[in-house]
């Protein structure tokens, strides 16, 4: 028996590894949906319990998802695991600083990048949502969210798939909970003008301009964050 378990796991391994490369190889963008588990098990000669084990590792590195009833599609964010760069188990105290100190050495040259590099429907919808960041209150739901799109568009403007996947590793670690931004009337006043600053610059491509821009908003905001962790307070 505990052969035939071994085997069997080898072979959902042999499995998962098969459905991941033709996910690769026909380049199946986000949203595809695979073919069903009859169809699958047919394909590679298995049985189709077999299938679902594979659909089960897939789904755990968050390249499929599975919709009951539906079927099983490829993920938005491919690949991207819940913490892949493992943050859950750093402390959160030095993590703050940790975050904000990668983000003043990546997202300038990022930011510069998109300056050169986004389109004009890109730059269009960047200034939708700055419009948008413009209108909302420091106690608003959609800020954070807001924020999220704003930096996540900018790493896709720069045409590097490896920002595209890194910032939203950052940010969606931000609104896990690991770092509170903007929780004070001032310093979201601040963030305001900044992603004002930011969009304008790439919309006018001057990358020297965006990344000074984006260099003060993060260095301005990791200050906020010493000043509330030291109980001073933004006035």
């Amino acid at each position: 028996m505990a052969g035939k378990s071994t085997q069997d796991n080898l072979l959902s391994v042999t499995i998962t590894k098969k459905i991941n490369d033709m996910i690769i190889h026909e380049n199946m963008k986000p949203g595809t949906k695979l073919p069903n588990e009859k169809q699958l098990a047919e394909l590679y000669s298995v049985s189709r319990s077999t299938i679902r084990e594979a659909f089960k590792a897939l789904k755990a590195q968050n390249i499929v998802v599975i919709r009951q009833g539906d079927g099983t599609y490829v993920s938005d964010n491919t690949g991207r695991a819940e913490d892949p760069l493992g943050f859950r188990y750093l402390k959160k105290e030095k993590l703050i600083e940790d975050i904000f100190e990668a983000r003043l050495l990546i997202e300038p040259q990022i930011a510069m990048l998109a300056a050169e590099r986004a389109t004009r429907d890109e730059i269009l919808e960047l200034k939708q949502i700055a419009d948008k960041m413009q209108k909302t209150s420091f106690m608003s739901d959609d800020r954070m969210n807001l924020d999220i799109q704003f930096h996540t568009l900018i790493a896709a403007c720069s045409r590097n798939a490896v920002f595209n996947q890194l910032i939203p590793v950052i940010y969606e670690t931000i609104e896990k909970g690991v770092v509170i931004l903007h929780d004070h009337e001032r310093s979201h006043k601040r963030a305001q003008h900044a992603h004002m600053d930011i969009y304008l610059a790439i919309a006018n491509r001057e990358p020297w301009k965006v990344k000074n821009a984006v260099s003060s908003h993060i260095y301005n905001s990791l200050e906020d964050i010493k000043l509330l962790d030291k109980g001073d307070g933004l006035g």
